[in-house]
């Protein structure tokens, strides 16, 4: 299988802190292709974006083997995505 090349892109601005929520990832590489990759149906995958809760540990270090970087950046993307969802859902 060859791999989509914005994942290079992705590396590096995810590495140098240009990246901070799935939304801005999502707006370089399609969530089609990163579902896809990761191996999740569509149903699976969206609710999983919609809810960064419900990804377990295996799909973050898979996405993070897809894009070549450091676990703990993919697993802090999933992290800001849940505090950003919980402050909204309390207002």
């Amino acid at each position: 299988m060859v791999k989509d090349k914005r994942y290079h892109a992705v590396k590096a601005l995810l590495e140098s802190g240009n990246i901070k929520t799935f939304d801005e990832l999502f707006d370089i590489l399609p969530k089609t292709v990163i579902r896809k990759d990761i191996g999740l149906n569509y149903y699976a995958f969206s609710v999983k974006i919609n809810h960064s809760e419900k990804f377990v540990l295996q799909d973050l270090i898979r996405l993070a083997d897809l894009i070549q970087c450091d676990p703990r950046l993919v697993i802090e993307l999933a992290l800001t995505s849940f505090e950003k969802n919980r402050r909204t859902k309390k207002k």
